[in-house]
């Protein structure tokens, strides 16, 4: 066979002689079988690779020790310094009349399988790589998208961004910057890896070029390379990113990619990727990079709004306290303000109705206070979660008691310390609950139980008014809204059972049985 080199060869596999070699030969390593045959200058071993030659005598020799067939795929080396892939096998033969071993097999070119198939494992490699790789990156994002359903700072949450930035795309530091656009300074919001002289928060002039770059529409990635930084070209900005390199990073940068950030359509201000080596970014590289940026992007505009919402509640609040002032403190203060002014002329006239009315003055001058006491104490939200539920709805209890003649009782059963924000909703919940029942229910009895612990609680109010049908509200009451609403943002559920005459009772139980497997939120009447 042309591709064949047949043989019979001597006893060691260090130094074996060829003995019958056919005509194949010269296909394969460019060597006539007059050249082969008998001659101790091209030996046996001395065609296989300088690299392969080990492993081809281990094998030869455990196969001659242990009388077995051998197999061996190796490199070989052509008269013209080729290389070439070669499969092949034999084993050692003892003929009658000889005490001497000799190896008798065949060869054969296996250079387009064995590349072919290093290809394919190559191959099989980079798919390998490439779907840890878009695995890792899955399990980033969602790990940034959790943190963006929760109530963590905007720091934690860039952090988290660069953090994976830097391990996605195996880049050496990464920097996040903010952009204050007046004065052209670029603030480190967020960094990983940067040098210890950096600090967050700290800012380096650019270019007014280079702030307008930032805010073009569009993404407008920048890709500088080592050339570029050593030449210094003016259209790709390398001189301001020389000067943010020495204000964030110490050691070699060879390679730099900056990727704009734009939230609500305005300029932000940046991601910088640092690389000691020249690195090439492919088009996933892009891609992931786009990616991080956009979840950046939202961390950012969540802070935005999420600040928005509390300074718009906040508004809420202040118009309610003030409402509540105008409604029941001013009233009562004018109140006592009348009697006061009555007093005079009563010690004159009558006499005798004078310690009634000091009574009446009292009276109104502690309601007042209570109600004052429980105004100032919703305007500090702060103080809200650090007090002690119990204490707080006792308060509102004697400040509603104060305001009417219903008759509050409170219960509560619990040790432990409830999250500062659940506290907060449950006490809203009961606050809007009562001043419900003032204004709308005629009750002349209130009941309040609160049975919690540290990860759960179920507040349970009722009265004995008139009652209504929940299915049937009038346009106008948005005490009920209010009330689901606050309810279902620290995932609790509301029931609410109640007729026309037979009174009220409104149960909530966080955090609620449908999260814990029972039934689904809902409002019923009967």
């Amino acid at each position: 066979s042309p591709n064949r080199l047949a043989k019979v060869s001597g006893t060691s596999s260090r130094e074996i002689s060829s003995e019958n070699v056919s005509d194949g030969c010269f296909d394969l390593i460019g060597y006539t079988t007059d050249q082969l045959v008998g001659s101790k200058r091209y030996s046996y071993i001395h065609h296989v690779h300088p690299d392969d030659r080990k492993k081809v005598r281990e094998t030869v020799n455990r196969a001659i020790k242990s009388n077995r067939p051998y197999i061996t795929t190796h490199r070989v080396v052509t008269k013209d310094h080729r290389i070439k892939w070669v499969w092949e096998q034999g084993r050692a033969v003892l003929y009658p009349n000889s005490d001497v071993p000799v190896l008798e097999g065949f060869i054969t070119d296996a250079t387009d399988r064995t590349l072919n198939y290093q290809k394919l494992e190559d191959y099989a490699k980079q798919r390998t790589h490439e779907i840890e790789r878009r695995r890792i990156a899955a399990e980033g994002m969602q790990k940034i998208v959790a943190l963006l359903n929760t109530d963590t700072s905007l720091s934690e949450v860039l952090n988290s961004i660069v953090e994976q930035v830097s391990t996605l795309l195996f880049a050496d530091k990464v920097a996040l910057f903010e952009l204050e656009q007046i004065k052209d300074i670029l603030y480190i919001r967020a960094g990983e890896g940067l040098s210890e002289k950096c600090v967050i928060g700290s800012g380096t002039p650019v270019s007014p070029e280079f702030s307008l770059f930032l805010q073009q529409p569009g993404r407008q990635y920048l890709i500088v390379d080592s050339e570029a930084l050593k030449n210094g070209d003016p259209d790709l900005f390398v001189p301001d990113l020389k000067k943010i390199r020495r204000r964030t990073v110490s050691g070699r940068c060879r390679s730099m990619m900056l990727m704009p950030l734009v939230v609500s359509g305005e300029p932000f201000g940046a991601i910088l990727l640092y690389y000691s080596k020249d690195h090439k970014f492919s088009n996933e590289d892009i891609q992931l990079v786009t990616t991080l940026a956009y979840q950046a992007e939202l961390a950012i505009k969540n802070t935005y709004l999420r600040r928005q919402a509390e300074e718009n509640a906040k508004n809420v609040e202040r118009s309610r306290i003030a409402r509540d002032l105008h409604d029941s403190v001013t009233q009562t203060l004018f109140s006592a303000l009348m009697i006061a002014d009555t007093l005079p002329v009563l010690m004159k006239d009558d006499p005798d109705k004078v310690m009634d009315s000091l009574n009446q003055l009292q009276f109104l001058e502690r309601e007042a206070l209570s109600e004052m006491r429980t105004l100032l104490l919703e305007m500090r939200t702060e103080s809200l979660k650090g007090a002690n539920l119990e204490k707080l709805l006792r308060s509102l209890s004697e400040t509603y008691r104060a305001r009417s003649d219903v008759d509050i009782l409170l219960t509560t059963d619990g040790d432990e310390e409830l999250p500062a924000d659940i506290q907060i909703y449950l006490y809203r919940i009961t606050q809007e609950s009562l001043t419900n029942v003032l204004k709308h229910s005629h009750a002349t009895r209130v009941e309040i139980d609160l049975d919690y612990s540290a990860d759960e609680a179920t507040l349970v109010i009722r009265d004995d008014g008139r009652g209504f049908d929940p299915d049937n509200i009038s346009q106008g009451h948005f005490g009920l809204s209010i009330m689901k609403e606050r309810t279902a943002a620290i995932g609790a559920e509301m029931v609410i059972s109640s007729n026309p005459g037979k009174g009220t009772e409104i149960v909530v139980n966080w955090p609620s049985k449908k999260m814990k497997g029972g039934y689904d939120d809902g409002t019923k009447s009967g």
